[in-house]
């Protein structure tokens, strides 16, 4: 009976060549960094009797040298890749896919397979690609693979550059006000006090509870607690220090690109981290998983029972904050 699933083949660059293995073998091939993107392997690429290829690689190492000190191949050379992959498809009888791994599931990967977010060093050279493997093969549905096979429209580099400018900003202040319990007369803080009773007025119950915010049960009028940090992140990460809606280039409100980029800020060292991502990646989303699904040790996630509730918690996290961000953006100082 023919197969109908394809042969996986993950891959990870290391700073002595690139590292393969598949989904049966015991060992990794390894091929130096200009031998692999050459692509010439490709033509002798087995498929041992599935229906065809999948090459899987960690999708920082898949982007363009320029916006990654992850990886380091341009553009043009992962554009004669892709047409390698083409042409050996045609030569072999079976399709050839290049896929892209979301690389902040790596260390969920390490931890699956390890017992520790670290990298193994009895398997250094190969600990990433066993890795993935064995998560993928457990969490197969829930991976969200990326076709790099068919032409995307990529953030353009103008974004990165106007979310790493505004970023600056972001963490300077956001540090400050926290470590300062977020004095009343920070611009930041007036202009969202100022602003608070009509955005809370676009929120939804849910959201509101989501920010501590609630109204006086008589009176109905605003009460003065809610949830700084995230209140006040989502204003930031939306507004300049006069309490103006960031805009691009075209003078257009910042969208949802912008919005990804600046609080996910990229997957890559030179971009991540800041006390901005800090406050909504981390606390707050935390806090909104455990509202739905309870507080689960970390070691427990890995159990298939609470998989599918913490990714699909998390979706909706992800998709939360960005309905916030909008509602927040809408608001502006005169």
């Amino acid at each position: 009976m023919t197969s109908t699933i394809p042969l996986n083949i993950y891959i990870d660059q290391e700073s002595d060549g690139m590292w393969l293995i598949d989904d049966f073998d015991e060992d990794a091939t390894k091929l130096s960094h200009a031998d692999f993107i050459q692509g010439d392997w490709l033509f002798g690429l087995s498929n041992k009797d599935q229906a065809w290829v999948r090459l899987i690689i960690e999708r920082a190492h898949g982007v363009d040298a320029q916006r990654s000190p992850a990886q380091r191949f341009t553009n043009d050379q992962w554009a004669f890749f892709r047409q390698q992959c083409r042409q050996a498809s045609a030569q072999n009888g079976f399709k050839i896919e290049l896929h892209a791994w979301p690389e902040r599931t790596t260390p969920s990967a390490r931890a699956f397979l390890y017992g520790n977010a670290e990298k193994a060093v009895k398997d250094s050279g190969v600990h990433d690609i066993k890795a993935m493997r064995a998560y993928h093969h457990e969490r197969m549905d829930s991976i969200n693979l990326m076709n790099m096979m068919e032409p995307r429209h990529s953030t353009p580099m103008a974004v990165f550059d106007a979310v790493d400018k505004h970023k600056e900003t972001m963490n300077f202040h956001l540090l400050r006000l926290k470590n300062h319990k977020y004095p009343k007369e920070h611009p930041w803080v007036r202009q969202c006090i100022a602003a608070l009773p009509a955005i809370a007025k676009a929120l939804s119950p849910e959201q509101q509870e989501l920010l501590g915010i609630s109204f006086h049960k008589r009176n109905g009028t605003l009460n003065k607690g809610f949830n700084q940090s995230r209140v006040l992140t989502l204003w930031a990460a939306t507004h300049d220090l006069d309490g103006k809606t960031l805009r691009d280039n075209c003078g257009q409100p910042v969208g949802t690109r912008f919005l990804k980029t600046l609080m996910g800020a990229s997957p890559f060292r030179q971009r991540h981290c800041g006390i901005h991502r800090a406050n909504i990646m981390r606390d707050f989303r935390k806090h909104f998983i455990e509202r739905r699904i309870g507080k689960v040790d970390k070691t427990e996630l890995y159990s298939s029972a609470h998989h599918e509730e913490f990714v699909q918690a998390r979706n909706d996290f992800n998709r939360e904050w960005l309905k916030l961000a909008k509602v927040f953006r809408q608001h502006e100082m005169a």
